[in-house]
């Protein structure tokens, strides 16, 4: 197991008394539509310690020596910036941790989501999506699933337009974590989240873009797509070898 400062998986520091474990039936103490801006976004840093988000709601809870999982945890060494982070765990195949932020708008219909997380993995999952009724589990459209480590936080992100959606229907951003009877389980922190709203515009054609006239100091990209201005262009990665071979 991966020690670390005063904690080890859910092991909870020498002297400290347990988290005490939430009871159902789960519901946001938020009103409804608490996000209702864009862009929206968190670092947990102006919720309570120990305690569920302002206005998200717990579905699942699991309890891993005598920690209560999902919870706000105020320790600079599980948080990306700041000083407080998101914890999920769960260790066997019948525990899930699930929690879903208030609800929101779904306007214009494309939405543009990032976050950062740190995963212990040693079996399980870890699911990322959204849901249109946070009392029907079915409602839910997972966006990401991961099933490895990730010792240091990385940033995960993703798109919205291919889930059907229409403008004005209710949403939720949903974390799910899935234990694993062969295994020791999965353990989640997660921080830095944000929702923004992008052009509701079509994707440029597959495989049309070119990259040319590529120098140390640039490169020209173009592609083949419908008129409408509004694209949002990302390069992920690009390394330029300067190579004769």
């Amino acid at each position: 197991l991966r020690a670390r400062p005063g904690r080890s998986r859910g092991i909870r520091q020498a002297g400290t008394a347990p988290r005490p474990r939430p009871s159902g039936p789960f519901r946001a103490t938020g009103q409804p539509g608490d996000i209702s801006a864009m862009p929206w976004s968190t670092g947990f840093e102006t919720d309570e310690d120990g305690q569920i988000p302002t206005c998200w709601t717990v579905l699942d809870s699991t309890e891993v020596y005598e920690v209560s999982y999902p919870y706000v945890y105020d320790y600079s060494y599980y948080a990306h910036s700041g000083i407080k982070s998101l914890m999920m765990s769960a260790t066997y195949s019948d525990d899930t941790c699930f929690i879903v932020t208030s609800p929101f708008t779904y306007n214009p219909g494309n939405l543009h989501v990032k976050f950062w997380a740190e995963v212990d993995y040693y079996g399980g999952s870890f699911e990322v999506g959204m849901m249109t009724n946070p009392n029907d589990v079915s409602t839910v459209h997972v966006l990401k699933s991961i099933d490895q480590n990730y010792y240091n936080y990385t940033q995960f992100e993703f798109f919205t337009d291919t889930l059907g959606y229409e403008e004005g229907d209710t949403a939720y951003l949903a974390f799910r974590v899935v234990g694993d009877d062969d295994s020791y389980g999965i353990e989640v922190a997660i921080d830095d989240i944000s929702i923004r709203a992008i052009p509701n515009c079509r994707m440029p054609i597959a495989s049309s873009g070119v990259i040319d006239s590529i120098t140390y100091h640039g490169a020209s990209f173009a592609w083949q797509g419908v008129s409408e201005d509004g694209y949002d262009v990302k390069l992920l990665h690009f390394t330029y070898n300067d190579s004769n071979s």
